[in-house]
């Protein structure tokens, strides 16, 4: 499964108000703000690589942002980069842990290397921590369809 979604706006500095984030109001916040608009924009005008510098800029100035590891990881999935996109999810996921969209992204990682069960294993979890996701649903299902299993 191709995640082809555009670049997520997740809880982009939620609260703001915990370690590893920039207090609002702060140079730091506008610096993180604008550097992270920045990286939406590249993205849109399929600079990647001025997503990629912009983001890793937001995460140097909000470490605890899973939103912003998130995209990282998301960049380098378009990039068919998925070795460098493994651990970027890992740290959304270690920072957000029931966030579905992070561990739908884990799932889509995971099919695109051809590792189903572990692939599928991400779908369910995703649809565990959001029943209501169409998303995760179909990409399980896609999943197993691509084994061709027989029970469908």
């Amino acid at each position: 499964m191709r995640f082809a979604g555009p670049v997520s706006l997740l809880f982009f500095l939620a609260g703001c108000t915990q370690p590893g984030l920039p207090e609002p109001g702060s140079d730091a916040y506008r610096e993180t703000v604008t550097a992270f608009y920045k990286s939406v924009a590249s993205v849109q005008s399929g600079e990647g690589v001025g997503a990629e510098t912009n983001l890793l800029r937001a995460t140097e100035l909000a470490p605890d942002e899973p939103a912003l590891w998130y995209n990282r990881g998301l960049l380098a999935l378009r990039a068919n980069e998925f070795d460098a996109g493994r651990p970027l999810l890992d740290k959304a996921r270690a920072l957000a842990p029931e966030n579905s969209q992070i561990v739908l992204l884990q799932g889509v990682l995971a099919s695109n290397e051809a590792r189903p069960d572990s692939a599928m294993a991400h779908f369910r979890e995703a649809i565990a921590l959001d029943p209501a996701s169409i998303k995760a649903r179909y990409a399980l299902v896609q999943e197993i369809n691509r084994l061709g299993d027989p029970a469908l």
